[in-house]
């Protein structure tokens, strides 16, 4: 499952997107917005008030972020979405997928899972029947 997943996830691409390892931008505007975004990445973004709060143009913000990090602001938001839902499908089992796609932001469980597919190739259950077979072989 994990080899099917990797093969269709656009996770195993952002070298060559040349998304850098943590602590590489360079720029501090931009790591600043870096931890802005990933401070919250539940919900709506404002990108127009990060990039006032980095001290730059709202055009200026997204090239420069752009150009420094090989993505947009919105890409590395939703890296701060799928790693929140990662850790919470590794760690919970009492709670449903809608109280995951709620607290992430998602207006319902139904589009919180096609985000999870389109980007891991995968559906969160069947995500988590992976985690439950690995945990279980390690054990």
């Amino acid at each position: 499952m994990i080899s099917i997943i990797d093969g269709h996830s656009d996770w195993r691409h952002l070298s060559r997107l040349r998304v850098y390892p943590e602590g590489c931008f360079h720029d501090a505007r931009i790591r600043k917005a870096k931890e802005l975004i990933l401070e919250s990445p539940q919900g709506d973004l404002d990108m127009e008030t990060i990039a006032r709060q980095c001290g730059l143009s709202r055009a200026q913000f997204f090239s420069l972020f752009k150009k420094t990090t090989g993505m947009t602001p919105q890409m590395l938001a939703n890296i701060g979405k799928m790693q929140l839902a990662f850790q919470w499908l590794s760690a919970n089992r009492s709670c449903t997928l809608g109280n995951l796609s709620d607290s992430l932001g998602f207006s319902g469980q139904g589009h919180f899972t096609r985000f999870f597919r389109r980007h891991i190739g995968a559906s969160p259950s069947q995500y988590h029947r992976t985690i439950d077979v690995y945990r279980s072989e390690i054990l």
